[in-house]
């Protein structure tokens, strides 16, 4: 297909780390790799780098969210220099940024789509959570009106695709699993990360990696490991991410009395997370707030077992029994479902042969192969072939 550019509007980019910033960051060098041009809208953080066609909006932080931002969408500096480029799709990442974006789109009289990362529902619920009532029907209607605007809605996962018709969106649809790097995965070495955090490789290793945060259930995953340490004495877990919910999470780790068992590390760039992933036995997940989890993708790519809370948007990625298990919202059965894999070589191995397996149906470049037959039959006003 021809050369595009193409804009990208999102409410997180870097520095933060989590799985939409990732998905942004190698999609737009696979992107770029192909010859297309990616002006990026986002909001504006401390530290950050200069990119080139990278624009910032003006944000502040949000006190109830580690990291996120709420973004002004106005800016009449940014918005003429973008009218100023040739851009032909505006791609949304939603949310309050992609207001922007349908503006440009407007003036610019061309196409417009967004990528439905994450559920409307969540940003009341974090601001509201008792009021959820009056809220979500709220959020339906601003879903609706926002969406609207667009020619199509990409849903990574059947959860997210499932959230949008309760919505009653009345926007096309279509399901597009998001990808990762595979190589990086599959070619990482465990040394990097074993080396910096000082781990021990004759003890078995869980990991959990991301945000921490409500809904991502991390408590939960510290209180498996105290069930599991009566069977399994000499386990890690380690904790990759941060959040406002660190320090409690320490506390928790103490008071059980897990000090010499669990850690968390911080946030961690993409290379040491890959390293991370090829040390450890099992990757545990404990979310049930998540769209379609990069995590989950990234486990799958380096070939090992997946424990997870049984939710939607996990049993795409997760066959149980077959390269994970899926275990219910308690610690006594993650615990259990840990002990299984890390008891059994050969159910480890035939797990993580499975999931590597799996993963090579998620790579970067297919998915980019598929986007660009979306944005060639957007712009060609062509009804979209299913993906």
């Amino acid at each position: 297909m021809k050369r595009l550019t193409i804009l990208f509007t999102t409410d997180q980019y870097t520095p933060t780390i989590n799985g939409i910033v990732s998905h942004i960051v190698i999609l737009r060098e696979e992107l770029q790799k192909r010859g297309h041009r990616v002006i990026i809208v986002a909001p504006k953080l401390k530290k950050q780098k200069k990119e080139k066609d990278v624009y910032y909006l003006p944000a502040f932080p949000l006190k109830f969210r580690a990291k996120d931002q709420f973004t002004i969408p106005f800016d009449s500096k940014i918005e003429k220099k973008i009218l100023s480029l040739p851009i032909d799709i505006v791609h949304n990442h939603l949310f309050l940024t992609g207001y922007f974006g349908m503006r440009i789109a407007e003036k610019k009289q061309i196409s417009i789509i967004a990528t439905f990362h994450t559920f409307l529902r969540q940003y009341v619920d974090w601001i509201a959570p008792w009021a959820k009532s009056i809220t979500h029907p709220v959020a339906n209607l601003v879903g609706r009106d926002y969406f609207k605007e667009h020619a199509l809605i990409l849903a990574p996962s059947l959860k997210a695709k499932e959230e949008l018709s309760k919505m009653r969106i009345k926007t096309p649809i279509e399901l597009l699993h998001n990808g990762i790097d595979i190589q990086l995965f599959q070619k990482a070495s465990s040394i990097d990360f074993t080396k910096k955090f000082f781990i021990d490789t004759q003890r078995p290793l869980v990991i959990i990696t991301g945000i921490l945060e409500q809904g991502k259930n991390v408590a939960l995953a510290i209180r498996s490991i105290q069930k599991l340490k009566k069977t399994v004495p000499n386990i890690q877990l380690v904790i990759i991410g941060d959040g406002k919910k660190r320090k409690s999470l320490e506390a928790l780790i103490y008071k059980l009395g897990l000090a010499r068992n669990v850690f968390i590390t911080g946030f961690l760039d993409r290379k040491l997370i890959a390293s991370a992933n090829k040390a450890a036995n099992v990757v545990l997940f404990t979310s049930d707030t998540d769209n379609f989890p990069t995590v989950i993708i990234e486990a799958l790519a380096s070939g090992k077992p997946i424990v997870a809370v049984k939710d939607k948007a996990v049993t795409e990625l997760i066959e149980h029994n077959k390269n994970g298990f899926l275990a219910s919202k308690n610690p006594t059965s993650i615990a259990a479902c840990l002990e299984k894999i890390l008891v059994d070589k050969k159910l480890t191995k035939s797990f993580g042969q499975n999931s590597f397996q799996k993963s090579k149906q998620l790579s970067i470049t297919s998915y980019v192969d598929l986007l660009e037959k979306v944005y060639e039959q957007i712009l060609q006003k062509k009804d979209i072939i299913k993906l």
